[in-house]
């Protein structure tokens, strides 16, 4: 502590230290001065020699000075650096944790989410002395509201509504002790670009402690007296009783170090050698006594060596400017096409979806949930049929996703287009591939989707919902587009029918050709062809051979029934079935009835009768017939409710689905083979045709 009687050496030294975002050093800046002050108002000090050790790792200052004189209330100065320090006395550290409802530390924004978060400051005292006056000041954002001190765990802390300020001041921490502050409030993000965290700034002091080891000493004289008294000792002729007087007439205190006295003879005799450690406070006097024999009266010289005293203060100051922490933003668009957009109504037809989700926030995205909702009269597609590739910010893939990083579900797990299917994909760990889910970035998912079919003036709405994640998880970004939709084109079904009989070779014979042709826009699936044959005929050679008609044999007086059964007939097909009748009487003509089942439900059929033709084979007639509500037969099961259900045989349960059988093809077209249905009970797996 410095004092009025003493040359006060002031070391003060200051760091300043700038920290980056991530509360680590960017730099660190030392600088120190040494005061030499002469704190009397009338005595100067002289031959002033200051040493300093310890100045291995310094600039700008040297071991040894000397200064001819300080006059009263006169400093002396010296300023120098300290390079290479890797640290500050206080640790500062900030973090945001801006998901607060969640268990691990976010520091991501969720773009329009009331991100309830926190700020926490951290002190460190790192030293073994007490680190005082420190002040904390934080800016807070202007997108930070509802803000309030959550808790502190030493000093007081103020929140400033008008300033968007908080400061934190603390006395004193403690060696080695950590304080902790906690803001919380809510962002409200209203755009994904970068966010700024704001300006950290802490100041602080410490006693008796510097950053570098350098050791200060400083030698001085100011105002002072010696003289020596001789008396003769009136007990002992011839001996004199003398006193050297040391008077210190300075404000200073001083210490004696040494005493020396010469008596003056024909040889000089050093009758006093004294090594001394006294203290001499200001105007005070210091006397030694001595004797010697001498027949005259004694003459001395005499040196006493002293010093002005000193105090040495030390002081370190300290200030620490954190940069702004940045924060990315979480969002996503997403985009879905479907190709082609619009599809034929009561028809089978192919499309292709390319769903794109596009990292359009500045987050790195860790999970990602895709749910693709699928309505009726819609096939889904299988699991091994969805694709899904990364595309970087220049359009290049980067990754063709597998099931290490990629769950898939479709629900419900069967393909019946009665009812509504999701398909989801969950993306996740995306953030621990070598190709990041970065911002401009795309997702790409593609997979086929039947409409088996659609139905005029039906919606088919094709919504899409995704949640994106950063990690470690946080608040979620949620995206859903309703808008996308498969437009349903009305086409109407056109079916051509012509039927010839020829007599034989033999009399009784006939050789009877029925033809039909798909002469609509649209697919027809289940087409029956049901022909009559008079009562006393029998038949035989059915062709095409790969169509096998059921042939049920009247019996007496009742007619035969032949049914043909056509799975698929694409817009221009068509097929001749021949067969040969022969028996006695008159084959008398009837016309064949065309039924063509609906997709949605298998029993629902259409009649569709047909008018009479010639029976020449090289002019047959043909004539459109066009499904008509009074033309439609239902043979169906109804629940109480009223919904129309197949039945299982085996069990008669109602939860019954269809399916192609693809063990046994009934014919081909085109030279594709066309299969017939199946029905399965999703209750006891039974199946049946």
């Amino acid at each position: 502590m410095a004092t009025k009687d003493k040359i006060n050496i002031n070391i003060t030294e200051m760091e300043e230290t700038v920290l980056k975002a991530d509360n680590s050093v960017e730099s660190i800046v030392c600088s120190g001065t040494l005061e030499v002050v002469n704190p009397s108002a009338s005595h100067k000090i002289w031959n002033v020699e200051l040493d300093v050790a310890e100045t291995e790792l310094l600039q700008n200052i040297e071991n040894h000075y000397k200064r001819n004189v300080i006059p009263p209330s006169n400093t002396w100065l010296f300023d120098y650096t300290i390079p290479q320090m890797k640290q500050p006395v206080l640790e500062v550290v900030e973090k945001f944790d801006l998901s607060k409802e969640y268990k691990d530390l976010n520091q991501n924004f969720t773009l329009n989410a009331k991100n309830l978060g926190s700020i926490f400051i951290t002190l460190t005292n790192t030293i073994d002395v007490p680190i005082t006056n420190i002040t904390v000041i934080k800016i807070l954002p202007d997108y930070f509201k509802e803000t309030k001190i959550a808790r502190f765990t030493s000093g007081n802390a103020v929140f400033e509504n008008d300033t968007n300020k908080v400061t934190w001041t603390l006395e004193s921490l403690a060696p080695h002790e950590t304080a902790e502050l906690e803001i919380e409030g809510r962002a409200l993000i209203t755009d994904s670009q970068k966010k700024d965290g704001k300006d950290l700034q802490v100041t602080y002091s410490a006693l008796n402690i510097l950053k570098s080891k350098i050791v200060a000493n400083i030698r001085a004289i100011t105002e002072t007296m010696v003289g020596i008294s001789s008396e003769e000792d009136d007990t002992k002729p011839g001996w004199w009783k003398c006193e050297l007087e040391f008077d210190n007439d300075s404000d200073f205190e001083l210490t004696i170090t040494k005493a020396e006295v010469v008596h003056k003879t024909e040889v000089e005799d050093k009758i006093l050698d004294m090594d001394l450690n006294v203290v001499l406070p200001p105007k005070q006097t210091w006397s030694h006594e001595f004797s010697l024999e001498s027949v005259n009266v004694p003459k001395f010289s005499h040196k006493v060596d002293f010093t002005v005293n000193f105090s040495v203060d030390t002081l370190l100051n300290g200030k620490i400017v954190k940069q702004p922490s940045e924060f990315d933003v979480l969002e996503t668009t997403v985009g879905k096409e479907i190709n082609p957009p619009s599809v034929k109504a009561n028809a089978r037809s192919e499309l292709r979806i390319t769903d794109s989700i596009i990292n359009v926030g500045t987050a790195i995205i860790d999970d990602l949930v895709v749910n693709d909702f699928i309505p009726v009269d819609f096939d889904v597609p299988d699991i091994t049929q969805l694709n899904a590739h990364l595309l970087d910010p220049n359009g290049e893939i980067t990754i063709k996703f597998d099931q290490t990083n990629l769950k898939t579900e479709i629900t419900p797990d069967n393909h019946d287009v009665g009812m509504p299917h999701t398909i989801k994909m969950h993306f996740f760990n995306l953030s621990e591939l070598t190709k990041k889910f970065v911002p401009g970035s795309k997702l790409v998912i593609t997979y086929p989707l039947i409409a088996q079919n659609p139905q005029p003036n039906e919606q088919y709405k094709l919504k899409i919902q995704t949640f994106a994640k950063t990690s470690p998880e946080g608040y979620p970004f949620e995206f859903t587009d309703e808008k996308p939709e498969v437009q349903i084109q009305y086409a109407k079904r056109k079916l051509k029918t012509a039927k010839a009989i020829q007599p034989g070779g033999s009399s009784g014979e006939f050789m009877v050709k029925i033809k039909i042709k798909n002469a609509g826009e649209v697919e027809l699936k289940n087409v029956a062809v049901e022909e009559t044959v008079p009562a006393g005929f029998k038949v035989s050679n059915f062709s095409p051979e790969n169509i096998t008609p059921k042939y049920t044999e009247g019996e007496g007086n009742h007619s035969s029934q032949i049914t043909w059964n056509i799975p698929i007939m694409q817009p221009g097909d068509q097929i001749v079935f021949t067969y040969q009748a022969e028996g006695e009487g008159n084959f008398e003509r009837t016309e064949p009835v065309v039924r063509v089942a609906k997709a949605d439900y298998m029993s629902r059929v259409t009649e569709l009768k047909q008018k009479p033709v010639e029976e020449s084979e090289s002019t047959p007639t043909e004539e459109s017939t066009e499904p008509t509500p009074e033309s439609t037969v239902i043979h169906e099961n109804k629940t109480d409710e009223g919904e129309k259900r197949l039945i299982c045989p085996h069990c008669n349960s109602k939860n019954v689905g269809t399916k192609e059988d693809r063990e046994n093809p009934i014919s081909y077209i085109s030279g594709s083979p066309i299969y017939g249905k199946k029905h399965y009970c999703k209750n006891c797996g039974y199946e049946w045709k």
